[in-house]
């Protein structure tokens, strides 16, 4: 691996890496973001891989919308399966808002038939997502709190974050105006936010995930401010809780048991962050066992305090009060991040990124062609929104995946789960690099 690009292995000939590895990084974020991922995957793995992080979406490219990120993407892609020839195989990771991008990138190259099972293509061997809010990034309406955060959100994302934030906070809308003739049987899903639509179960979206052998989906179980447990998890409702400063969780009936305290695989290490690895039920059912991917340790076994309560209430006040005193600037820097992501963006690239998505959610049946899917903003309801989670959180279900609960320490453990801060990350990536199938 060199840097970011990738080893050009076009004279390696027949000993040249057979497996593409890709790593996306979130929403203001860089390449450097997946340093740690990257260098224990290549650590690991050696010369049968390419490990290449992004960065044609870095910083506040990252504001022009999940379509037009999914598309420079995708335009790496290809010219890193260009420079490496004998790659035959690939595998997808994103970090936070990257996930959503690589789902994106995963469809438009299913739809290109650059991905697949057939000769001459790349067969999709892993997706893996970390904390990634594939539900959006709102809250439970349920808590006074949650819809002060929502309606701060919203001005936010209508004013400063660009189409992406927009999307991720589920109030993009696609403008129909004079397209209903070709909108067909499909205008009211097209009606529907950006997430909703790409978790269509009939979607190329839904059809290409599919087409990976393993999925896995890391989600904090508690503690993340940017990507809480419910929408990285892809569930309706918050599985754990904390009781007296001690970690506990909640069991749906309707899960499997909770798993053992060591691995299923004894060859493997024990992973003191890792609470549980569950199977979606389409999972399940595909695989015919209830059976666990690898388990680390359960609640019982790590028992480790989140934190002092009096000095996790004055952390918090301290952190909030900061915040209250800088917001001014905090809002200048992001109008400024704005106007700058606007200056910055190519209408050329836009134009080909959105030609890129005719025709792309659904079956040759669509009558979607030649609609480029502007967006608009659009408030939400709170039952609105919730019902959209839950047809988001319903239908990557049904796709089948493995679910890894993961435990970290911390007031905001978002950029942990990389091993960006240390404090048990490290063990959340050795756990991925363990399960990943290279081979």
């Amino acid at each position: 691996m060199n840097g970011d690009s990738g080893r050009d292995t076009r004279d390696e000939g027949k000993e040249g890496p057979k497996h593409l590895i890709i790593l996306h990084h979130g929403m203001w974020g860089w390449s450097g973001h997946m340093r740690f991922v990257a260098k224990r995957l290549q650590d690991r793995y050696g010369h049968h891989v390419v490990v290449y992080k992004s960065s044609s979406n870095a910083f506040i490219r990252s504001y022009h919308g999940i379509l037009v990120c999914g598309y420079r993407l995708m335009k790496e892609v290809i010219a890193l399966r260009a420079r490496n020839p004998t790659a035959d195989r690939i595998s997808m990771i994103g970090y936070s808002a990257g996930g959503i991008i690589v789902r994106h990138t995963i469809a438009l190259l299913y739809k290109s038939g650059i991905i697949g099972n057939g000769k001459n293509q790349l067969r999709p061997i892993n997706f893996v997502s970390l904390a990634t809010p594939h539900c959006g990034i709102r809250r439970s309406p349920d808590k006074f709190i949650h819809r002060c955060y929502n309606g701060i959100l919203y001005f936010l994302v209508y004013f400063l974050a660009g189409d992406t934030g927009q999307e991720l906070a589920l109030i993009d809308t696609p403008c129909l105006e004079g397209s209903e003739d070709r909108l067909g049987k499909f205008q009211h899903l097209m009606k529907k936010p950006l997430l909703v639509r790409m978790a269509d179960p009939d979607g190329v979206h839904a059809k290409a995930l599919r087409a990976f052998d393993r999925k896995l989906i890391y989600a904090n179980a508690i503690n993340d401010r940017m990507v809480p447990y419910p929408t990285a998890s892809a569930s309706t409702r918050p599985l754990y809780t904390t009781y007296n400063d001690q970690f506990s969780a909640i069991f749906s009936p309707s899960l499997p048991s909770p798993p053992p305290a060591r691995p299923t695989d004894p060859n493997l290490p024990s992973y003191p962050h890792i609470l549980a690895v569950t199977p979606s039920k389409a999972q399940m059912k595909e695989t015919g066992s209830e059976g666990l991917l690898g388990s680390g340790a359960w609640a019982v076994r790590v028992e480790v305090r989140l934190q002092e309560r009096v000095w996790a209430t004055m952390i918090s006040l301290l952190v909030y009060a900061i915040i209250l005193t800088l917001t001014p600037l905090v809002l200048t820097m992001l109008t400024i991040f704005r106007l700058l992501s606007l200056l910055w963006a190519d209408p050329e690239e836009i134009q080909q990124a959105m030609d890129s998505n005719t025709d792309l959610y659904y079956t040759k049946e669509s009558a979607l062609n030649g609609l480029s899917s502007p967006s608009k903003a659009k408030r939400l309801e709170g039952d609105e929104v919730a019902d959209y989670e839950s047809e988001i959180a319903q239908n990557l279900q049904d796709i089948g995946f493995y679910r890894v609960d993961v435990y970290l320490p911390g007031l905001n453990t978002h950029p942990v789960i990389v091993g960006r801060r240390g404090r048990g990350g490290e063990h959340v990536i050795q756990h991925l690099v363990d399960h990943m199938s290279i081979h």
